[in-house]
């Protein structure tokens, strides 16, 4: 069904529905390319497993995937225990606090893209 421009506009902006306008419409898919900003890594290692092992023990993060394209100034082929994104501040601060207390010897901030 082709819509008359005013009422595409309209769909477009957000004015009116698709519904409204007498189209189908299907669930929003929402599908972020990267995640960029600033990442506190704490601990990588070559599994999911081990990786996930680290983030339960400690508690510094959550389990990323190197290889997706969401970080591409990620060195490929390992899973890191991160916390962010956040800003570049932020992430030194708490990388820091992870190196001194002795959590993560090696912390250090990450900008992902």
């Amino acid at each position: 069904m082709r819509l008359p421009i005013g009422v595409a506009i309209a769909c477009a902006t957000g004015l009116i529905s698709t519904a409204l306008a007498g189209e189908t419409t299907y669930p929003p898919v929402l599908k972020v390319s990267q995640s960029c900003g600033w990442y506190v890594v704490t601990n990588c290692k070559p599994t999911f497993d081990e990786a996930r092992a680290f983030a339960d023990q400690h508690g510094t993060g959550y389990v990323i995937n190197t290889s997706s394209p969401d970080f591409p100034n990620f060195a490929k082929g390992y899973f890191c225990v991160v916390s962010g994104p956040t800003d570049h501040d932020a992430a030194v601060a708490a990388a820091t606090h992870w190196r001194t207390t002795g959590v993560s010897p090696g912390a250090y901030a990450k900008n992902s893209c």
